[in-house]
Parts: C-alpha cells; sequence; structure tokens
C-alpha cells in the first residue's frame, strides 16, 4: 500500500504543483514489541524509531529526491493509528489527509470510518485498485449546504483539470407505503423524481454552477442502500473519483453524511473518493492546500 499511496501523490503532484510540505506519518501501536518482531532486520543499535524514518526515508526519495521547492517531513510514532492521525493532523494544521484503502482491511474499516467522521481536514481514500487519472468525477448531490460546498471545490478542481467531465446523480429514496395510496412503485418513484427535478431547478437559479456544466442523473430505490447505488451509478460510468462533502463529528452535532458516507468508505475498493471538509466557511481547496 505505501508504493499505491508513493506513486498516487507523484501523480496527484503533477496536476497540482503547489502543495508546499508533504508529511509522511508511520504510526506503530508499541515500539518495543516492533522492536523485538523486526530483531532480524534491524541495524547494529540505531533504535528502531530511527531505522523506521530511515526506511521511509529512503522510499519517499525514490519520487521527491530532486524536487527543491517541496518541504518533505517524516514521523514515526507510537499509539493507537487513529488517535495519532487525528492528534498530528491537527498539530501540524494538515490541509488534506491522503489515505490508503486495501481490499482486504482486516479490521481497517472501522479506522477508516471513524478517521472521515472525525477528521477536521478534507480526506482523500485512495484504493488499492485506483487508476491514475481524472477522467471522470461524480458528485452525488442532495441540494443542502454541503452540496454547496462540494461544488465551490468541483469549480476550483474544474480549473486545474479543465478536460475533465463532472457528473452529478441525485438518488431518490421512495418510501415504503405508496400501495396504500392506490400507486404503483414506478407511478410514486415517478412523483418523487419529479420532486426531485423541481428542487435542482431551483438550486441552479440559486447558485452558479456554470463552470460544470452538468445536469444531475436522477436514480430511485426502495429500501436499498444509498451508497450501493451510489458505487453501482459510479462503475457503470467508469468514475474514477466521487466527491462528497463532510463535516466534523463533534458532540453536539452528527457526522452529515451519515450512514451514506461511512457505506461508501466501507465498499468502495476501486474508485478516488473525496470527502470534503469545511470548517467555518467555502474555501479555495486547492489555494488552501498546501499541506499533506
Amino acid at each position: 500500500m505505501d508504493f499505491i499511496l508513493l506513486r498516487f501523490m507523484h501523480h496527484f503532484m503533477r496536476i497540482y504543483p503547489h502543495i508546499k510540505d508533504l508529511y509522511f506519518i508511520h504510526v506503530e501501536k508499541d515500539l518495543e514489541q516492533a522492536s523485538i518482531k523486526e530483531e532480524g532486520t534491524l541495524k547494529g543499535n540505531i533504535p528502531i524509531d530511527e531505522q523506521f524514518k530511515m526506511r521511509m526515508r529512503e522510499e519517499v526519495e525514490k519520487y521527491y529526491r530532486n524536487d527543491l521547492s517541496l518541504n518533505v517531513r517524516y514521523k514515526i510514532v507510537e499509539g493507537d493509528p487513529l488517535k495519532q492521525l487525528l492528534h498530528w493532523s491537527r498539530i501540524k494544521h494538515i490541509d488534506l489527509i491522503v489515505a490508503g484503502k486495501k481490499v482486504q482491511q482486516k479490521g481497517r474499516g472501522i479506522v477508516m470510518q471513524k478517521l472521515a467522521r472525525k477528521s477536521d481536514c478534507s480526506i482523500l481514500f485512495v484504493p488499492e485498485n485506483y487508476k491514475p487519472r481524472f477522467r471522470k468525477i461524480l458528485i452525488p448531490v442532495d441540494f443542502t449546504k454541503r452540496t454547496d460546498n462540494v461544488f465551490e471545490t468541483a469549480c476550483m478542481i474544474r480549473n486545474q483539470l479543465p478536460h475533465s467531465k463532472f457528473i452529478c446523480q441525485h438518488v431518490v429514496e421512495v418510501p415504503s407505503g405508496y400501495t396504500r395510496i392506490g400507486k404503483t412503485y414506478e407511478e410514486f418513484a415517478e412523483i418523487m423524481t419529479g420532486h426531485a427535478r423541481n428542487k435542482w431547478k431551483k438550486y441552479i437559479e440559486e447558485h452558479d454552477i456554470k463552470c460544470l456544466d452538468v445536469q444531475p442523473e436522477f436514480i430511485s430505490i426502495e429500501n436499498g442502500s444509498v451508497a450501493k447505488s451510489i458505487i453501482d451509478f459510479a462503475h457503470a460510468q467508469n468514475i474514477d473519483m466521487i466527491m462528497m462533502g463532510s463535516k466534523r463529528q463533534t458532540n453536539v452535532s452528527a457526522f452529515i453524511l451519515g450512514s451514506v458516507g461511512e457505506d461508501l468508505v466501507n465498499r468502495d475498493k476501486d474508485i478516488l473518493l473525496l470527502l470534503v471538509k469545511h470548517q467555518n466557511k467555502p474555501y479555495d481547496f486547492f489555494k488552501a492546500m498546501q499541506k499533506v
């Protein structure tokens, strides 16, 4: 997974060369235990954390050795992976966390969910099977404030990727009980979709998204997973990246994406997933993103 993330960042920084600080962090639950496990590979009396840092530097410099404009930092820390990632992202005022997602996660799915839920900054999940391209980008919409945020970010991305195609999708959840009013599923789905189309019409009247030139695809489901519908649509359309808006969970507010966002983090194994976080006010994603 390390190789995949390094390769991705190398590709990403050719698209966006303005990143100033790049932090690589390795979290070990117990460095003493790690020292015992690595006993056969350790060099002399050099402390294990320093050896881990040396290995990290050696791999990273294969990609960034000659980039004098980039501040590359390395950090080896001990403790709970989730707590340490959240802690250091706040200490270093990180703008974007880039996290890998293995096909076989063996429990890491819960860590990824919690990272998505609790992080203050935007997160880009890079799956093990990702394709290094940004030709088609999907934006699931629900016409709320989080839709505003992700559209603003998408317009900024369009400036950097003028040839990318943006596609919107709105999932219409058809409630059960339509037979009680003498309607079939198809009839009631059409009514619900009509309401959604009206919302979209009103939305584009109130928001300037001409930069994206998009029309949403309306897909209706009954008692199904919204996240699965998004993933199925993304694969059918050969989408390279999904963008969604989110907000950090606090004691008094719930994770805005709710089960949909967490389900997406768990379900998707092949498509880049960007969760856009706006803490106080909308901002230029690419302008602000200087620390990764």
